[in-house]
């Protein structure tokens, strides 16, 4: 039962990230797209967010 209950918190915690990356991948596109002038710093701001999620989840999935 202990088990069950740690793969399921694995399986929402994987599933967390997967919601957080697609949205960090929206808000980078956005302000790569943005014409206001503070755009580039937030689009590198977000694309670091962005690899730690990723390298996250490499370490998480199989």
């Amino acid at each position: 039962m202990a088990i069950d209950v740690q793969t399921d918190r694995v399986a929402e915690a994987i599933h967390r990230l997967h919601e957080r990356r697609r949205q960090l991948l929206d808000w980078v596109q956005t302000e790569e797209t943005s014409r206001e002038g503070a755009h580039e710093w937030k689009a590198a701001v977000l694309r670091g967010r962005l690899q730690e999620i990723e390298y996250a989840l490499e370490l998480l999935e199989p």
